[in-house]
């Protein structure tokens, strides 16, 4: 699972990517406010783990800024301002954990665990779909019986950013950042159609004005 982290304390913020990272966490480590927004803005995280604190600014912009894209990803606050306004502060602005600074490795690992349990259930398990497909999330696999389908890694991201909605259409505003390209539905519809090609018409349903939705 991908996790941004913003923190300009370079040595503290290496310690906690290293750690992260060997939970098998992809981890983005920057360290200022701009290139976290220009990299938000067309990159898809699974987390956003941000300090409160940083040079030039502050992390409660990047969160304002996340939740202007209408990304639905948790973000982690983290900081060693512990007043009960910063706090009502960052929950106000949509923030979903708030982690006051110093703090072991070890909670920082739970209070993760929690927040992607939570937002995402079916994370760590093997989803089965119509027509023998299933996708294995731990190792980005999307199989028909026992044969493999060679995805793309966005075709692959698309794919997962539909499974975790399930539920619902998904708006093509949404799927944006999975591609890395302008804001032009365009291309989201190649990606569509590519997808379609490797596994058949009805893996993915479109409805207009409602988006794309997984066959389950």
């Amino acid at each position: 699972m991908k996790i941004l982290l913003l923190e300009d304390d370079f040595l503290y913020a290496s310690s906690i990517k290293d750690y992260l990272t060997s939970l098998n966490y992809e981890v983005t480590l920057l360290a200022d406010a701009d290139s976290a927004c220009e990299l938000i803005a067309s990159t898809f995280f699974h987390l956003y783990i941000l300090d409160v604190k940083l040079l030039g600014t502050n992390g409660f912009e990047v969160l304002k800024y996340i939740k202007e894209l209408k990304i639905t990803s948790p973000i982690m606050m983290m900081t060693s301002l512990s007043d009960i306004n910063s706090i009502k502060k960052a929950y106000e602005l949509g923030c979903n954990e708030y982690l006051k600074k110093p703090f072991e490795l070890d909670e920082l690992k739970f209070r993760i665990n929690e927040l992607l349990s939570h937002f995402y259930p079916d994370i760590n398990n093997l989803f089965y779909l119509k027509n023998n497909y299933s996708y294995d999330f731990k190792n980005k696999i999307l199989k028909q019986d026992d044969k493999i389908i060679d995805l793309t890694l966005i075709e692959l991201n698309i794919i997962e950013y539909l499974l975790l909605n399930k539920t619902r259409f998904c708006k093509a505003d949404e799927l944006f950042t999975l591609v890395n390209m302008q804001n032009d539905e365009s291309y989201i519809r190649v990606y569509i159609r590519r997808i379609r090609a490797k596994t058949n018409e009805n893996f993915i349903l479109s409805k207009r004005g409602f988006g794309y939705k997984i066959n389950e």
